[in-house]
């Protein structure tokens, strides 16, 4: 298809080209050593290798913990390591492995941070010794050389969040009286002998890519000036800078996370939350500019990339929600997207794990039990569901592909149900997506819908159904 010809044409990032300007998020996954699926690779990865996206990103910390050791390239974390990489190619696209940039822990307890002080987790923070800056450059230098022998085709470098390089830029957190402290130019400092040796480590052929946070969002921020500045002075040490925004780890409560609806924009910040500044960057500097936060619209995607404002764009929990995304979106299938809810609900952090799942995609994390298609029924029902919102749809829907003949009745005029709300407010559009998803897929199969219809005990006894399904939602 030529339609998207921007999203899917090819690009090249010193030594690699990617199939198309589609990247994987990074995202993490819940601490437990035993939960309801094998991940099929460890974390989730598998359907959003098959997906068609160019790059396929997974953190190493994310790889130990799952290992159950420090590092993902330690001796026995390597198969674990292996059978995720292998995962990752399956689909054939290029794999990606995040590090981050953060600061070790003392003996006493206390974070190593640019100055004395409170760190941004509410716990006690001491002063980096240049040792211990050299040391933290050294051992992300060694994790980076392993992720290229791994290899791993690209790099990703985490100084976004709560990353070293937000408190060392941050003239709040960083009251340091040497060469690291007071101006922009000493609190980059660091980063810029970080990055520097980066490239230095790993030669001029691997490809670089680096998450920033334009801001902080908290009131110990840094100016969006200050990264600029930043990014300017480290063009010539990376390829790609990922833009994003905030910090996730603010207040160490998930009660005072205020700043997550920046790092994972939510229903009440508008979709690609990034995008001025991003365009800044792609103006002001010659770095490749990634987008993420909120990306969803392909075609948006694509005139953003067609005329000069981007070069890719990152998706993480819309690729939760739907992981086939650019494969739909290549094929102009745009209204079998499943659209993401931005709810949240499969960020680990953002929640308190009482259900750490996708709102809309049952399969993520549970691939191993919901299959991608239903095998069709040995011996068809009639079955009758009750309730047209957004259960009582889904439910419809599931029973018709596995090939039941099914009846769906609702009391009012139209489907959708409690949805019905979301025809209001502009905080309310991810949900309208979903329920017009909703019915779209209603609409186009052999569903039997009946509007208006009350489900009493005499229509019940004419249909005669095998199974009946009571989805009639919430009353408020």
């Amino acid at each position: 298809m030529a339609y998207l010809n921007n999203l899917f044409s090819p690009l090249r990032v010193r030594n690699v080209i990617l199939k198309n300007r589609i990247v994987v998020a990074p995202m993490g996954i819940p601490k437990a050593k035993l939960i309801s699926t094998d991940y099929l690779g460890g974390l989730s990865l598998s359907d959003k290798a098959l997906g068609g996206s160019a790059v396929i990103t997974v953190a190493t910390d994310a790889l130990a913990r799952l290992a159950d050791e420090k590092s993902a390239f330690d001796k026995y974390a390597l198969d674990v390591t292996r059978e995720v990489y292998s995962i990752m190619k399956q689909g054939g696209g290029l794999t990606m492995a995040e590090i981050p940039f953060h600061g070790g822990m003392n003996e006493d307890g206390s974070f190593q941070g640019p100055s004395d002080g409170t760190h941004f987790t509410g716990g006690q923070m001491k002063e980096m010794t240049r040792e211990q800056m050299d040391k933290t450059i050294g051992d992300m230098c060694d994790q980076a050389l392993k992720i290229k022998s791994f290899g791993f085709d690209l790099l990703m470098l985490h100084m976004g969040h709560d990353s070293l390089c937000s408190i060392f830029l941050s003239p709040v957190w960083n009251k340091r009286t040497d060469g690291y402290g007071g101006s922009v130019e000493n609190r980059a400092r660091f980063m810029i002998e970080a990055l520097k040796k980066l490239r230095e480590t790993l030669g001029n052929d691997y490809p670089i890519m680096v998450r920033f946070s334009r801001e902080l969002k908290v009131p110990e921020t840094y100016e969006e000036d200050d990264m600029l500045y930043l990014l300017k002075q480290v063009e010539d040490y990376i390829d790609i800078a990922n833009i994003s925004c905030g910090m996730d780890c603010y207040g160490g409560t998930v009660e005072k996370y205020v700043a997550n609806t920046y790092t994972h924009t939510t229903i009440f910040q508008p979709r690609m939350f990034n995008l001025d500044f991003a365009e800044r960057v792609k103006k002001e500097t010659k770095l490749k500019v990634c987008l993420v936060g909120g990306v969803s619209d392909p075609v948006l995607c694509d005139e953003l990339i067609g005329n000069g404002s981007i070069d890719m764009v990152m998706l993480g929990r819309q690729l939760v929600a739907d992981p086939f995304w650019p494969k739909k979106a290549q094929e102009e299938k745009f209204d079998e997207i499943i659209p993401c809810l931005r709810c949240l609900n499969c960020y680990h952090v953002a929640t308190k794990h009482f259900n750490t799942q996708c709102s809309v995609n049952p399969r993520f994390r549970r691939e191993n039990r919901v299959p991608l298609k239903l095998e069709k029924a040995g011996d068809p029902k009639k079955v009758v569901i009750i309730g047209g919102g957004p259960a009582g749809m889904k439910a419809a829907l599931t029973a018709d592909e596995a090939g039941h003949r099914v009846t769906l009745i609702e009391k009012e005029g139209k489907l959708g149900g409690n949805l019905k709300y979301a025809d209001y407010g502009d905080y309310k559009q991810d949900l309208k997506k979903y329920r017009d998803y909703l019915i779209k897929h209603i609409e186009r199969s052999d569903i039997d819908v009946r509007l208006n219809t009350a489900a009493d005990m005499k229509l019940l006894e004419s249909l005669d159904p095998d199974k009946v399904i009571i989805a009639i939602g919430a009353d408020f």
